[in-house]
């Protein structure tokens, strides 16, 4: 079992071309693996926004199994070349009939260690369930938690809205998690501000004392890519951010900006968070 585990996590805007998109996360991903990353983190719909907030069906990347899909073919050959861990932020996965928003997870050999899919699907007062907008509208549900193991780490999988419900994050403390990855959208005209998505991440550190990871997307990306119905170009806060197991902010990415931060997971620090707070979730 390692004492340190060194994660990467790419902040990046997201164009209407899915090449151009997967070129950028290749590039990022050599980047990362140059630092010493063991461990890299896409956001969510790193490579497609295209279709998000719409129904997927009428995407031009229509959603596909993980086995077909070029966005995991792509992640799948990123982790080989450069033999890391690829946690692939999100992408439209169908099922059947299903369509799920689903993190997969390469490993250095470029196989599919796991996947995870979003449990909660995104609506609120802004894009109410029922407007064709939502999230809800159009994605199944997820129904499992996800974990996988690094260097005697264990991470845990979540996307985005899942950070505002406590109850996932607490089974991933009782499968005994080091660290939760969050991978995000963060829509800059939903009324909230940078400091309420840091503040989620800090709570849901403390609650389990883990380190809390979160990649996102950052800028704005062009018509017809709106989950709020304008003909507007859609922005993107970029609130990229890795948490302490103590709650304190680690690294934190460029506001707005494409970025790359680094970090590094310490086990004596989540045995010190763990010490000092009992009362974090078991």
């Amino acid at each position: 079992m390692a004492e340190q585990l060194n994660v990467a996590m790419i902040q990046m805007q997201v164009g209407k071309s899915l090449s151009d998109n997967l070129a950028v996360a290749r590039q990022k991903c050599g980047e990362a693996t140059a630092l010493g990353a063991q461990l890299i983190v896409l956001p969510e719909y790193f490579a497609d926004m295209h279709g998000v907030g719409a129904d997927p069906r009428d995407a031009d990347h229509p959603p596909q199994s993980v086995e077909l899909d070029s966005i995991c073919t792509t992640l799948s050959e990123i982790a080989a070349q450069h033999k890391v861990t690829i946690h692939g932020g999100s992408f439209l996965e169908r099922d059947g009939d299903h369509v799920y928003n689903t993190t997969p997870v390469y490993g250095p050999d470029g196989k599919l260690v796991t996947t995870y899919r979003k449990q909660h699907p995104f609506h609120c007062p802004v894009v109410p369930r029922g407007s064709g907008n939502a999230e809800i509208d159009f994605i199944t549900p997820g129904q499992t938690v996800s974990t996988y193991e690094i260097r005697g780490f264990r991470i845990g999988c979540a996307i985005c809205w899942d950070t505002r419900f406590p109850e996932l994050f607490a089974a991933y403390r009782q499968a005994g998690c080091d660290l939760i990855l969050c991978p995000a959208v963060f829509f800059a005209e939903v009324p909230t501000d940078i400091a309420f998505w840091e503040s989620l991440l800090q709570g849901r550190a403390i609650d389990t004392a883990c380190y809390i990871g979160s990649a996102t997307i950052c800028g704005q990306t062009d018509p017809p890519t709106n989950s709020l119905n304008s003909a507007e170009p859609v922005r993107f806060n970029g609130v990229t951010r890795l948490i302490d197991p103590m709650g304190g902010v680690l690294k934190r990415a460029e506001d707005h900006l494409p970025d790359l931060i680094h970090g590094t997971l310490h086990r004596s620090r989540l045995e010190e968070a763990r010490q000092n707070f009992p009362a974090a979730m078991k």
